[in-house]
């Protein structure tokens, strides 16, 4: 493989952290990795009890910019109502 092409798949996303550090995460887009995933590579801090299966929302994060984000489906939304509770 080409490695420019590589490189224009990748993307790059900020994460603060829970001591309001700023971190820049270089992401590949083409193997599928989650933003937890991500996070573990960089080895930042981030709770999942459930080791990403979706089942207790203790790796929720926030996304913070203007890209329009789908509406939460049924599933996300128990999740995260027990989360708050």
């Amino acid at each position: 493989m080409n490695s420019n092409t590589d490189k224009e798949l990748d993307i790059h996303i900020k994460v603060r952290d829970q001591d309001g550090i700023v971190h820049t995460l270089t992401c590949p887009t083409d193997i599928g990795l989650t933003l937890k995933d991500i996070c573990k590579v960089y080895e930042l801090s981030m709770e999942a009890v459930c080791v990403g299966m979706a089942m207790c929302a203790t790796c929720h994060c926030y996304i913070l910019n203007d890209i329009e984000l789908p509406e939460k489906g049924d599933i996300e939304e128990a999740l995260l109502s027990e989360l708050f509770t």
